[in-house]
């Protein structure tokens, strides 16, 4: 080994590590020790390029993941001492396979004397096919990264699963990591899985559990009439408000609305006993199974622990926590006729060959509820959907059945409309909801510019402008007009009455004067 110090100085450069650090590995006074392992091979070339006395290599297996940040918490990486996320970390022993033994001899130097006498060869690890589908992942990697900028959350995920056999067919979260790179992270939490990990209130999505228990006991039918109570409901001095104020509704306009005051009175008459068992029976309060380190079984409290606001506030999705692969998994039981099936990853495993070890097959966990209450509940959900989509007659999707809960609301939250609140004015409705959505609006921009790529001045006239037009029609410029200094009403809109050829003071007419009456913003 040449000079500790002038080595040191080298390589702290090439192997991003401190100088410091470096000079008492070298100084150590040991005769072997590791200074960097797992090298990518181009910083081995450099580290080898430095032509240093005593310097040395030991080949190494090293994990490379081609697809990057593709499924990256499902997949996990392997670090020095075997896998560490993931299905890395979870089939850590079938996926490293087993050490062989050997007896060599060895000189004073620790150079080979002697013939290898292998006592047990080594075994190579198997592989594993995963029920990922790649198309289905990239799309929902896509889409979960592109609602992940635009909204500047903390976090997004996205779990697509396969009703009929419980297979993932996507597992996607933001923030993500590069695998080969696992390191390279703001911090550790990046790495945790909280598709499974992070229990959460599912809110109003919980109102299909409560539907399915409640039409499965046969407290309530699909076309029983509910008094809303205008919106509102006090229960042992807390009074819930709805997102409106609803009156008579049918128990599929409960859903189709998700009205909090129609589904805690379901919950009321349902109880806390039967309402609890079809939880359980759902897979609340128990880890799927799916196969993946540090799963939560999340929060579900015995009725013995129930408060009396408990059960009503269960009802809409509250005082209980569940993670998204609990949710989806119960969805699907009622997308599979009742049956809830178990949630898996690993389809097959396979040898170093390329044979088929053991298929793992799908495993139904229990009958929820009857295939007749999967199907009524089935058909309520898409009649959610399906009223939409006739408020939306042109993203209307004729060749796919889809459902869904209606809209949520907040317990801690007055969520009455915008328009209802003291002091607020109402909040302007347009006739296509999705008009003022970003990607919309650049369309509207991109129309609305002229060739030599300068976008024309809209004309929005000012509140003030909107009075004087108004005065030209009439001829009455000052009656108008408000006072100086004063903050009089600004209207939304003015009504331009008449098409003369009356000029407003020191203002000429607006160039669709002529046109007949119209209305100016």
């Amino acid at each position: 080994m040449g000079d500790p110090v002038r080595v040191a100085a080298r390589l702290a450069p090439v192997l991003d590590a401190p100088e410091r650090e470096l000079h008492a590995q070298l100084t150590s006074g040991k005769g072997f020790v590791w200074l960097r392992r797992k090298l990518p091979p181009a910083m081995a070339a450099r580290v080898r390029g430095l032509g240093e006395p005593g310097l040395g290599f030991l080949g190494e297996p090293l994990r490379l993941y081609p697809n990057r940040e593709l499924a990256a918490h499902v997949l996990g990486f392997e670090g020095v001492d075997g896998g560490l996320e993931g299905i890395e970390r979870a089939l850590n022993d079938a996926l490293a396979g087993t050490s062989g033994r050997a007896i060599v001899g060895r000189d004073a130097l620790g150079r080979e004397v002697a013939m290898q006498q292998t006592l047990t060869p080594p075994a190579p690890g198997h592989g594993v096919m995963l029920t990922l589908d790649r198309t289905i992942q990239y799309l929902a990697e896509r889409e979960i990264d592109a609602a992940y900028r635009r909204t500047q959350a903390r976090g997004a995920m996205a779990v697509a699963l396969d009703p009929r056999n419980g297979d993932v067919l996507a597992l996607a979260l933001r923030p993500t990591f590069n695998p080969n790179a696992f390191l390279d992270v703001p911090s550790r939490e990046v790495w945790r899985n909280r598709a499974i990990t992070d229990p959460f209130e599912p809110g109003s999505t919980f109102k299909v559990i409560l539907a399915a228990a409640a039409l499965e006991e046969g407290v309530v039918r699909p076309d029983d009439r509910i008094w809303a109570e205008n919106g509102q409901l006090t229960i042992a001095k807390t009074t819930i408000h709805d997102w409106r104020k609803f009156g008579w509704l049918s128990f599929g306009e409960v859903l189709q609305n998700s009205s909090n005051v129609g589904s805690m009175k379901v919950g009321l008459a349902l109880g806390p006993e039967r309402f609890h068992r079809y939880m359980t029976r759902f897979g609340f309060g128990a880890p799927t199974g799916v196969g993946l380190p540090g799963e939560s079984r999340g929060l579900l409290r015995d009725p013995q622990r129930w408060s009396p606001l408990s059960l009503p506030t269960m009802s809409i999705g509250q005082e209980v926590s569940v993670t998204a692969l609990q949710m989806l998994a119960a969805f699907g039981a009622v997308a599979n006729g009742g049956t809830l099936m178990q949630p898996r990853l690993v389809k097959a495993e396979f040898d170093a060959d390329g044979r088929e070890l053991r298929r793992l097959e799908p495993r139904a966990v229990r009958q929820v509820v009857s295939p007749e209450t999967a199907r009524t509940l089935a058909r309520m959900l898409v009649q959610v959907v399906d009223a939409a989509r006739a408020a939306r007659p042109s993203r209307r999707a004729e060749d796919r059945e889809v459902g869904q809960r209606g809209g949520g609301t907040d317990l801690r939250r007055d969520r009455r409309p915008r328009a209802a609140l003291p002091g607020r004015p109402a909040a302007r409705r347009h006739a296509d909801p999705d008009r003022d959505r970003p990607g919309r609006r650049r369309a509207r921009r991109a129309r609305a510019t002229r060739v030599d790529g300068r976008r024309p001045r809209r004309r929005r006239p000012h509140a003030r402008r909107a009075w004087m037009h108004a005065a030209a029609s009439s001829g009455d410029a000052g009656a108008a007009r408000p006072a100086r200094g004063a903050r009089g009403p600004r209207p939304r809109r003015a009504a331009v009455a008449g098409a003369g050829r009356a000029r407003g003071p020191r203002r000429s007419r607006p160039p669709h004067a002529a046109a007949g009456p119209r209305a100016c913003r």
